[in-house]
């Protein structure tokens, strides 16, 4: 990892783990972490949709991160605003400390969100 960054910009996002990856979101774009969400397929769906999830009355988009990730009950979704403010997910497999993250990580999370923005 490369130089690490400060504790303040640190407290600025978790990290949702996903099968050995990692993924910075900042905290101000966090609408829920929710544990046991069920995302459903949606037919015919362009193939970055994982698929839909309910959440206060409303359908959220769920963003898929990897090639063959089902869908179903969900042990940790994360739902976040884009830049554009539109609610998507992902289906994460935990959340993790941010005390190691680095300046690598933080750009990389820059290109996350850009990738999640597109998919939906």
């Amino acid at each position: 990892m490369g130089k690490a960054f400060g504790a303040e910009e640190k407290d600025r996002f978790i990290r949702a783990l996903k099968k050995g990856a990692s993924y910075l979101i900042p905290l101000d774009r966090i609408v829920v972490i929710k544990t046991g969400i069920s995302v459903f397929p949606v037919p015919g769906a362009p193939p970055r949709i994982l698929g839909i999830a309910w959440y206060e009355g409303r359908l959220v988009p769920f963003v898929r991160l990897e090639n063959g990730e089902k869908t179903g009950a969900v042990s940790c979704g994360v739902l976040f605003r884009t830049d554009a403010g539109r609610v998507v997910g992902i289906a994460a497999d935990g959340i993790g400390d941010t005390a190691d993250a680095g300046e690598e990580e933080l750009k990389a999370q820059e290109e996350f969100l850009q990738f999640v923005a597109e998919g939906i």
